[in-house]
């Protein structure tokens, strides 16, 4: 039985672009998760007062990495809003290094 129209079908990154995003997000992944894990560890064992020490030059290195987005975005190597993405991007990134 048709559909009654033909199905679209979503044409992702292939090859080295694929591997890249993959790479890129499995990075990001561990150093969020090392990040959390830093988080619940100072927080049980520590003093808590600590914290911001503990964590600050990897959720720096995290959260800096994210302007890559910006670049996925604005190469089309995703199909995300290149606006939005960098309005995003750029106001945490903003309160990380601008205020805290």
């Amino acid at each position: 039985m048709s559909d009654g129209g033909a199905a679209k079908s979503r044409k992702g990154p292939t090859g080295i672009a694929f591997l890249y995003l993959v790479i890129y997000n499995v990075s990001l992944a561990v150093g969020w998760s090392y990040i959390f894990f830093l988080c619940v560890s100072n927080t049980i064992h520590g003093d808590s007062k600590t914290l911001w020490q503990t964590i600050e030059l990897p959720l720096k290195i995290c959260q800096t990495a994210a302007v890559l987005e910006v670049v996925h975005a604005i190469t089309g190597l995703v199909p995300s809003g290149v606006v939005s993405t960098a309005l995003q991007v750029a106001s945490r990134v903003g309160v990380l290094w601008g205020i805290v």
